[in-house]
């Protein structure tokens, strides 16, 4: 008997994509903020790229803007699925932008970085206009997200496609992100970076040369899907080049809980918001 894998991985996404939508439906729900907006933006004309943008009632002048770049192993995600992040961190004082990106199948590696990169420079363009600072402008992901935020952050040709450079950013925030994760063996990575002959350049530690703006680390050290050691190894070759860098790992926490925990308000068992907003606050002025 010829099994048809094609419609059976067809079947997968949709039922994955279901309980990843209903997940993120009920933190939503249950992670509500008053006095926080949103207003959608296209970004990028010819793919018909949209951001998010979200801001407080008692935002005050001259906020610092982040972008942040969820996660989804470069194949999943939509920008409303983050909206308890976008609306715990603007309640916080911040203009936060949650764009959407080109993944897997559509495009391959390293169109969805392009993209993140087109979020920057709009974001920055825009940010006046939003009530925030250009000049205090930060970028953050998790997991995928989080290596396409450190990619920005260290290999300077994405930017530089925007007439922009690393340095312009004042940090970046990397939540469970995986930056160094050659050899790609893994069947569905090798999908998404396919080009044997170039790995280097998909991995952020390979860039790293003391351009690098100031950079915050987080992980989980219960994270079973990215290894901690790849924030780790991240750190060190950061602080090889006297990069200013923060490294926490949590103990205990795992790779969705990091990133659940974003959108706590309060004490929150789990930091990464607190860390987050500290990191962010030290380096706006």
């Amino acid at each position: 008997m010829r099994v048809h894998y094609a419609p059976l991985l067809i079947l997968l996404a949709i039922l994955l994509s279901g309980c990843q939508a209903s997940y993120f439906g009920l933190l939503n729900a249950t992670h509500t903020q008053p006095g926080v907006s949103v207003q959608s933006f296209e970004y990028e004309a010819d793919e018909q790229l949209k951001l998010d943008v979200y801001r407080s009632a008692n935002t005050p002048a001259d906020a610092a803007v982040l972008v942040f770049i969820y996660g989804g192993s470069w194949r999943s995600g939509e920008r409303s699925w983050y909206r308890f992040i976008g609306e715990a961190l603007a309640a916080e004082g911040l203009i936060v932008v949650i764009p959407d990106y080109r993944k897997y199948p559509e495009v391959q590696f390293p169109a969805f970085v392009d993209d993140a990169a087109a979020a920057i420079r709009f974001s920055r363009d825009h940010a006046r206009s939003w009530g925030g600072d250009p000049d205090r402008l930060f970028i953050a992901g998790h997991s995928a997200g989080a290596h396409i935020a450190l990619l920005l952050a260290s290999d300077p040709a994405y930017l530089q496609r925007q007439a922009m450079q690393p340095g312009e950013l004042s940090g970046a925030i990397g939540i469970a992100g995986p930056y160094d994760f050659a050899p790609i063996e893994s069947r569905s990575l090798r999908a998404v970076f396919p080009d044997r002959n170039h790995e280097a350049s998909t991995q952020p530690i390979h860039f790293v040369d003391g351009d690098e703006p100031p950079i915050l680390l987080l992980h989980g050290d219960a994270d079973k899907r990215v290894w901690p050691r790849n924030s780790e190894r991240l750190a060190a070759r950061l602080r090889s080049v006297d990069v200013a860098v923060e490294l926490v790992i949590l103990p205990g926490v795992s790779h969705s809980s990091i990133m659940k925990a974003l959108g706590e308000t309060g004490a929150a068992a789990v930091p990464t918001r607190a860390l987050l907003l500290d990191f962010v606050r030290a380096h706006s002025n």
